[in-house]
């Protein structure tokens, strides 16, 4: 009994002392807590001491201290840890965590929300199937990522999806060492490699293939450098019935307006410069998107459209329907946009003869507009055609921010994917394209109001406005153009503008015509104003956007060439047109401030000892002159 009695008071004195160490095991306290001091008893000390040897080394065999291969280091993001090489053999960008976040979201949605069996079932009824047979076989989705460079977003979708979602995750793509690079990762994760599939192949000719197989996907992630028009229409074959699209575009200045020879090459559409360009781009991409969907007896539904930074991002549903599918070119219309002027207007490309089951397409009537702007009398640019049915589903969205809020730390952009899909929420669906009243005041030359007292005035007018997405600063409204027009001429009379008579300007024709409309700028409470969530973050570091493509190596004066710009074509001028007169901070400040390799090569006398300095030099100069008259006419 008593051998018994030492055991229990010995297990007893070991847990008591583990328990006071494990702070201290885990490295949250640097010294012995007070009751283990040197102080204390010798039994207890010296069982605090194995207590902690133990629970020490017992930690240390069970976490490993995991290190990256030599010439590679360790990228974490999520639930994933990817092997990346210090050289720019593989593409990836940290800019696109936002993207990654926000697809993942989305993925766990589109899981949630819609079963897919009886997506599956139907789609394999609608091609001659068994409708049971395949439901029973559907369990989980089948995703392609058709150009993954490290694998890092599958990774991400196989660790952070909801448990038997997903039945496969096919990660492709063209470069023999982004397919190494991505099956070092999935194995580095200790992910089964036949459920998250490394494949190497051509993004075209995997769609192609499964799509003829009739094993269609039922989620395909498009994310290439540079634009996505080349895979729109293969994967438009590959996607099930009911599947969804996750589309990125880089080529931002394709669809700003910027190189419209090149957009209507890619998308089939005339994009526009001008203040609504990113939204415009969105659009542009979404009747591409409608297009190739059309052409193969299907038609989409914009769950989310987003123009984020440098990129836009859309994620779409494919219902297959020959009928909804010829009814499309409702949703597409032509721009009208002013050359010198924010006024747009938007003229359907079809129009509706018939209802219920006897519709039919009519070719649209117009033009909506004469042939100069009614506000400043210039011409009108045409562009389009492009999407101008809803580019958001708000069902979706609203969901999207309720599973958003259940999973708050787990993105590590959680507070920019809240605000931005708050946003999206309160967007005015049925409203395509904004206003910039910035753009507006600088045009009118008028004192730029709060952003509220505009939206006051155009509820006050009885409209709808909104904020944009898209575009900091931008309002979303149903008003026509001759209202905020309008608007702005209330507010010119508010400040006192005056225009002369003759004034033939943009700003003297807009403002030389009387409103058709008294301006109320009365304060109304918005709502959309009151958000105190970031939306517009500024970039958390220097060259914040595109990174270099893989394969190209980025050296340090590359990185640099512009840093010393001014510097090298001063130096420059100075070896055309010789030494400058004298150092400007010296003479204003009285000391050299430059910061160059070796001196100053400005000259640091006063300016007076310049004077003298030059006076010198031109007196020599006229002496140098004169002896070589001399010389040529004793020579003659």
């Amino acid at each position: 009994s008593s051998i018994r009695i030492q055991v229990q008071v010995r297990r007893l004195c070991l847990s008591t002392a583990r328990s006071l160490l494990a702070p201290l095991s885990t490295g949250r306290l640097r010294s012995l807590p007070p009751r283990l001091s040197p102080s204390s008893s010798p039994p207890l000390l010296c069982l605090a001491r194995c207590a902690m040897s133990s629970s020490s080394s017992s930690s240390s065999s069970s976490a490993e201290v995991v290190q990256a291969p030599p010439g590679h280091k360790l990228i974490s993001e999520g639930k994933a840890t990817i092997i990346f090489p210090e050289k720019n053999k593989v593409f990836y960008n940290p800019v696109q965590v936002f993207n990654r976040d926000i697809s993942t979201l989305m993925l766990r949605l589109f899981w949630r929300k819609y079963e897919r069996k009886v997506v599956h079932g139907k789609h394999n009824k609608a091609r001659g199937g068994d409708e049971d047979s395949d439901a029973k076989e559907a369990e989980g989705l089948r995703v392609l990522e058709a150009l993954s460079a490290t694998g890092l977003r599958s990774i991400r979708y196989w660790n952070e999806a909801d448990e038997g979602s997903l039945r496969e995750i096919l990660v492709n793509d063209l470069s023999k060492n982004a397919v190494a690079t991505i099956r070092k990762n999935v194995e580095f994760n200790k992910l089964p490699l036949d459920r998250v599939v490394p494949n190497h192949g051509d993004a075209n000719a995997v769609m192609y293939t499964n799509a003829a197989a009739r094993t269609p996907f039922d989620v395909i992630d498009l994310d290439p450098y540079g634009s996505a028009s080349i895979f729109i229409d293969p994967a438009m074959q590959a996607v099930a019935d009911g599947g969804i699209l996750f589309v990125t575009c880089t080529d931002k200045k394709v669809l700003c307006g910027v190189d419209a020879g090149a957009s209507f090459a890619k998308y089939g559409a005339m994009t526009l410069k001008g203040r609504p360009c990113h939204e415009t781009g969105l659009r542009v991409l979404l009747f591409a998107l409608s297009q190739a969907a059309a052409r193969h007896g299907k038609y989409i539904e914009p769950m989310v459209s987003l123009s984020i930074d440098f990129y836009v991002r859309v994620f779409v549903r494919v219902h297959t329907g020959i009928k909804r599918a010829s009814l499309s070119s409702f949703n597409y219309s032509n721009m009208f946009q002013c050359v010198n002027c924010d006024s747009f207007h938007l003229q359907p490309v079809s129009r509706q003869a018939g209802e219920g089951p006897s519709i039919r397409v009519q070719p649209g009537r117009g033009p909506v507009v004469g042939t100069n702007c009614s506000q400043c009398g210039s011409q009108f640019r045409l562009g389009g055609p492009l999407w101008t049915a809803p580019i958001h589903n708000r069902e979706w969205v609203n969901d999207a921010i309720a599973l958003l809020k259940q999973n708050k730390g787990k993105f590590h952009t959680y507070d920019r994917m809240l605000g931005m899909l708050t946003l999206v929420e309160e967007e005015l669906a049925e409203s395509p394209l904004y206003y910039v009243p910035s753009s507006l005041c600088h045009t009118m030359r008028l004192i730029q109001p709060k952003l509220s007292k505009i939206a006051s005035a155009i509820l006050n007018a009885g409209y709808q406005v909104s904020l944009a997405h898209s575009q900091q600063g931008a309002l979303k409204t149903d008003a026509p153009s001759e209202v905020i027009f309008d608007i702005f001429r209330g507010l010119a009379a508010e400040q006192k503008a005056t225009v002369k008579v003759d004034d033939t300007s943009v700003r003297g024709r807009i403002l030389s015509q009387p409103p058709k409309l008294i301006a109320d700028f009365t304060e109304r409470r918005c709502s959309m104003l009151k958000h105190k969530i970031p939306v517009f973050p500024p970039n958390p570091e220097a060259n914040w956007g595109p990174k270099t493509r893989a394969g190209k190596q980025v050296k340090g004066q590359t990185k640099r060439q512009n840093k010393n710009k001014r510097k090298r074509l001063m130096r420059n001028l100075m070896d055309k047109w010789g030494q400058p007169k004298y150092c400007l901070s010296f003479y204003h400040k009285g000391e050299c401030r430059y910061k160059g390799d070796g001196e100053c090569p400005y000259s640091h006398r006063s300016k007076e000892e310049q004077a003298a300095y030059e006076a010198e030099q031109e007196s020599k100069n006229n002496g140098e002159d004169d002896t070589v008259t001399q010389a040529a006419k004793r020579q003659r």
